[in-house]
């Protein structure tokens, strides 16, 4: 159970943008929407010796009224006006790990999962649409924060076939060093021949996604997400990280009772 929190906390996070921001629903439809489905996920993770998940997982999408849940992310629209959606966003982290999983991370302090909440704002122009997004640690656990800015466009019938969309999204993300050092830094305490101390700092780098979304039947949707994540310098110089970017792959459907 915890393995497929991990895989799915870390694909979600990665994943831009949001579903609930792509499906162009005003914030305040009182459409009520519950699709449920199973998918494979695999997912990398940045520390060294840590393997590749790669499993079966369910997929959940939740929609009633101002409300949206798409896997363990949910968000609350109160403004939509001309394009604009404004929405609280909560979602859950998990880039840690247990002093067990490789002797590289052995006499580590766990790094724990945690919960995050803020802001997203979302516009839609002629082009597709832009996102900005601030989240921050609210059970104090790595004490920091994030902001997100993407740009994603939506492809209708591509190659001709009806129902086939395709919508590609890029941007960048600015990590605070409270979050980066969590994670990826190494503790006075914990440093051992090898593994010296190392504090990170904040760091700014490029993000990318792309989905692919087809309507099976009335009921049935088939969905894939693809998404690329790469580490700034300040993370990937920590003596415990072997990655320079993060790959994650979900491939799923969708039944909408």
């Amino acid at each position: 159970m915890k393995t497929t929190m991990i895989a799915l906390c870390g694909f979600f996070w990665a994943a831009t943008p949001l579903w609930a921001t792509v499906k162009e629903s005003p914030a305040a439809a009182p459409e009520s929407i519950f699709s449920a489905g199973v998918g494979l996920i695999v997912s990398e993770k940045a520390q060294k010796g840590a393997d590749t998940v790669v499993m079966p997982v369910p997929t959940l999408f939740f929609k009633q009224g101002r409300f949206t849940l798409f896997g363990p992310q949910a968000n609350w629209a109160f403004y939509y006006e001309n394009g604009l959606l404004v929405s609280g966003v909560a979602k859950l982290r998990s880039e840690g790990y247990d002093d067990h999983e490789d002797r590289m991370l052995r006499g580590m302090s766990d790094r724990r999962s945690t919960l995050e909440a803020g802001l997203l704002l979302s516009q839609k122009f002629s082009w597709g649409r832009l996102n900005a997004e601030w989240t921050s640690d609210v059970l104090n656990e790595h004490k920091g924060h994030e902001i997100r800015l993407t740009a994603s466009h939506l492809f209708a019938d591509v190659l001709g076939v009806k129902g086939l969309a395709l919508t590609p999204a890029g941007g960048v993300n600015w990590r605070s060093k409270q979050l980066n050092d969590y994670y990826y830094g190494v503790e006075r305490k914990e440093a051992v021949a090898g593994r010296p101390a190392y504090n990170v700092g904040s760091t700014i780098a490029p993000i990318a996604s792309i989905r692919l979304d087809y309507p099976l039947s009335d009921r049935w949707d088939l969905f894939s997400i693809l998404s690329v994540e790469w580490l700034g310098s300040e993370i990937t110089d920590s003596p415990i990280v072997e990655q320079h970017h993060l790959t994650s792959l979900l491939i799923g459907t969708l039944y909408k009772f």
